[in-house]
């Protein structure tokens, strides 16, 4: 027992080297402390420090998450990359008879008794679907553009983002899954006539699904609004994400706003957005 603790505190200590050795270390330091002011300037307006507690305490957990999975060798796992594509599937397939839609519209969450706050399988199953693709740019990088590579990497693709949309209809998650593919293809030397390849066929697919029953009224209208400024003009619904966004760019205002704020930020309170300008 003493020694698998000495040998957590001696990952830690070398994190700590490392972290103090890179410039990107440095700038993530600086991140971190500038997220907690912000968090601290927008709900400063409860008078408590609830949101900041939070932060941190989810902070310190990240931290220690980090130095426990680096002693982890991820090569390993990606050399199982069909066990790891089962237990993704599974992992997702749980959304069916145990997921929870929240406040999201999306049966996107898991929720466990006992637990201070749910799972979301899809963002963990981004680390494996990395793992795993490379896995396979990496078995076929002399041959990267053959149809074999091509094949196994759209399969995998395909289990993926198919069990998001079909279980969870989430497509916006998805949708991450679809560019970190794009940017591995294009990072690993894919030829352009795959992606020309891809455009095609997606200009067949787009207009069939898109007068299914596979695309949702709201999903269809999120698209349709950069065309269509009647659709929901009060940003109440369909635009509420943009609204707040815009809501929230603007009101920092050039310098910021101060710690003393004494109004409510409607996008912080709003619990539905991921932007926040102090």
């Amino acid at each position: 027992m003493d020694s698998i603790g000495n040998t957590f505190w001696d990952g830690l200590a070398s994190f700590e080297r490392q972290a103090n050795a890179t410039k990107d270390a440095r700038i993530m330091k600086i991140l971190i402390v500038f997220g907690i002011i912000a968090i601290a300037s927008a709900s400063n307006y409860h008078g408590a420090s609830t949101y900041v507690s939070k932060q941190i305490i989810a902070l310190v957990l990240g931290l220690i998450l980090y130095v426990v999975i680096s002693f982890i060798d991820m090569e390993i796992i990606a050399e199982h990359q069909t066990i790891v594509v089962i237990f993704s599937a599974i992992f997702l397939a749980m959304l069916y008879p145990f997921g929870v839609e929240g406040n999201t519209g999306n049966k996107s969450w898991i929720s466990i008794p006992g637990l201070p706050f749910m799972i979301q399988p899809a963002e963990y199953c981004k680390i494996l679907y990395i793992l795993v693709a490379a896995q396979i740019m990496n078995i076929y990088q002399e041959r990267i553009n053959s149809l074999p590579c091509v094949f196994r990497l759209g399969l995998v693709s395909a289990v993926y983002v198919g069990l998001i949309v079909i279980i969870s209809k989430d497509a916006g998650v998805a949708l991450i899954y679809v560019f970190t593919f794009i940017i591995m293809a294009l990072a690993g030397g894919f030829s352009f006539a795959w992606f020309a390849a891809a455009g095609a066929g997606l200009a067949v697919i787009v207009p069939i699904l898109w007068n299914s029953s596979l695309v949702r009224n709201d999903q269809k209208e999120r698209i349709m609004m950069l065309f269509d400024s009647s659709i929901d003009p009060q940003g109440t619904e369909i635009r509420y994400q943009t609204a707040r966004s815009l809501n929230a760019i603007s009101g920092g205002g050039l310098f910021f706003k101060s710690l003393d704020r004494k109004a409510p930020l409607p996008l912080f309170l709003g619990g539905r957005g991921e932007l926040l300008i102090p």
